[in-house]
């Protein structure tokens, strides 16, 4: 048989960018304590990690909290308003008991955070006299403009697999374990549609992004060399790494919702 010629792993060479890219924990740490120690030295304590939702963020945690040393670290969740109202904030969009259709919804994240428990975590940060790491979805909402801010990324694909796996909860939810296909429709709907009206509102002042696409294995990469490669891949032809997976008309997904139209009946 003919090899196939088809290139799985399609890249695009960016000039200029030699040096601004970093693998692994070692040298992420490293790289992120150097800029959190300059950022310090410059009056800024404050380190802010937007969490794409999806993300390990216990990961993350874990790899920095040696790391950057003495901190006051804080979870985006606790300036969430509680599931239940989440809940009910979302379900108009969900399109209610149907297993495939909904409405691409219109929120943005700050709908999904407590008004008066943000206030708290503000004031907390601002009466804080240590350096103070801020991590998960929402981040950059609770942290001063001034933070250093590194967004932590995690494409789709590798969403959907942490789902099956019931690795991960919807945003907002404490729903791990729900089926996979569901929690699909609501990361359709909701979830992914939120974080990216935040991504593209933040992207030009991220001064890292971090890519957790694979656990154990993070790449790092600055925010200027990235926004770089974005403006370059646009002067030219060029094609994302393909992601072949079963949709709503077939394969798994289906058999998924034919099962809970079973079950409802």
């Amino acid at each position: 048989m003919t090899a196939s010629r088809y290139d799985k792993r399609p890249c695009v060479a960016v000039p200029g960018t030699a040096g601004c890219a970093w693998r692994g924990w070692a040298a992420t740490c490293a790289r992120l304590r150097e800029a959190m120690s300059r950022s310090q030295a410059q009056g800024e304590r404050v380190l802010a990690i937007e969490c794409y939702t999806g993300v390990f963020e216990t990961e993350i945690r874990t790899a920095l909290h040696e790391a950057l040393g003495p901190a006051v670290w804080i979870d985006t969740r606790q300036a969430f308003l509680p599931s239940t109202e989440i809940d009910r904030l979302v379900a108009p969009d969900l399109g209610g008991d149907d297993p495939v259709f909904g409405y691409l919804s219109r929120l943005t994240l700050d709908r999904f955070l407590s008004p008066e428990k943000l206030a708290a975590l503000r004031s907390r940060i601002a009466a804080s006299r240590e350096r103070v790491v801020i991590i998960g979805p929402g981040a950059c909402l609770i942290a001063p403009g001034s933070a250093l801010l590194v967004y932590a990324d995690l494409p789709r694909s590798g969403a959907q697999g942490r789902q099956r796996r019931g690795e991960i909860s919807n945003l907002g939810a404490d729903n791990a374990g729900l089926k996979p296909s569901l929690q699909y429709k609501r990361s359709f709907f909701i979830d992914w549609r939120v974080c990216d009206r935040l991504k593209q509102q933040t992207l030009p002042r991220w001064d890292f992004l971090l890519d957790t696409g694979v656990p154990g294995d993070p790449k790092l990469v600055t925010g200027e060399a990235f926004r770089a490669a974005l403006e370059h891949c646009v002067t030219r032809p060029f094609r994302v790494v393909p992601f072949f997976d079963p949709g709503p008309w077939g394969g798994q997904w289906m058999k998924e919702v034919c099962d809970l139209d079973r079950e409802q009946a």
